[in-house]
């Protein structure tokens, strides 16, 4: 009985055989090209997020540059503008004062 059951099964057991060289060349080439496409994608996204951040960095930079640059003229000028008034308000006291 245990025999007859193995030769049926055998019998109905689809076994793995060997692809035909047309299908293995058609899976071959189907693996190759998909890495070859999975490889160009990544590499283009790759170069586009390196270029990407590269100019966001160059622009942020020159944006950094041109703040801090306002600012210190800001400040320089602030600092300026106050000692030249100080200056011209104790000229003026000099000038207008009383001999005596």
């Amino acid at each position: 009985m245990f025999i007859t059951t193995q030769f049926a099964i055998a019998k109905t057991w689809n076994q793995p055989k060997c692809p035909s060289i047309s299908e293995w060349i058609k899976k071959l080439w189907y693996i190759y090209i998909y890495i070859h496409i999975y490889i160009c994608i990544y590499i283009y996204v790759y170069i586009y997020v390196y270029i990407y951040m590269y100019i966001y960095m160059c622009v942020y930079i020159y944006v950094y540059i041109y703040v801090c640059v306002y600012i210190y003229m800001y400040i320089y000028m602030y600092i300026y503008m106050k000692e030249y008034y100080s200056a011209i308000k104790r000229m003026n006291q000099w000038h207008w004062q009383e001999p005596g």
